[in-house]
């Protein structure tokens, strides 16, 4: 409610034409949100994911009654793991990416109700090396199609590293292009 009055704002009384939602990821474990909400749409995002059978065979039961968030682990790295292998973790690493979504997606469709021209655009850091959705939130292909262009801040600027090896932002570029997307990006550092 409280971004949708400030995108109304923006809208109708300064008059922009692009919305720009910077830094728009979660917070990285061990610093993920566990509220009551959060755990109440953790149950609801796993109920509608799975029938009773595939509850039966992927967790052994089907009463989410007592079906909580994992527990917060003190160390991030227990999160930045090559291989993901819990369904616990594999579940609620999901159910982050589809909320980050579906609130750009809110947001976007709100601002287009009030000025259908307007462009939307948001910075969810960028494609590295790592597994975003790991530990941002930000499944890229979820996420992007809500908005016009993103922004890019991944730090491979083209070139040469100290090992060698070239580095690029083609990454970046191909997702965009893959989801007609306009990519903002730095060029230099």
């Amino acid at each position: 409610a409280f971004l949708k009055r400030v995108v109304r704002i923006c809208i109708e009384e300064i008059g922009t034409d692009l919305l720009h939602f910077d830094n728009f990821f979660s917070r990285p474990e061990p610093n993920r949100c566990r509220c009551r909400y959060c755990a109440e749409g953790f149950r609801a995002f796993v109920r509608a994911k799975y029938t009773d059978a595939e509850l039966k065979e992927r967790y052994g039961y089907t009463d989410l009654g007592d079906f909580e968030p994992p527990p917060v682990q003190p160390d991030a790295m227990d999160w930045q793991r090559s291989s993901i292998e819990e369904p616990w973790l594999q579940d609620w690493i999901e159910y982050h990416c589809v909320a980050l979504a579906q609130a750009y997606g809110e947001l976007a469709d709100y601002a287009r109700s009030l000025r259908p021209d307007i462009a939307v655009e948001l910075n969810p850091y960028g494609l590295d090396d790592r597994n975003t959705a790991q530990t941002l939130s930000v499944d890229h292909p979820r996420l992007l199609p809500h908005g016009d262009c993103f922004w890019s801040e991944e730090h491979h600027y083209a070139g040469v590293d100290a090992k060698g090896d070239m580095t690029t932002r083609i990454r970046s570029f191909k997702m965009a292009r893959t989801l007609r997307q306009v990519l903002f990006t730095y060029v230099t550092p």
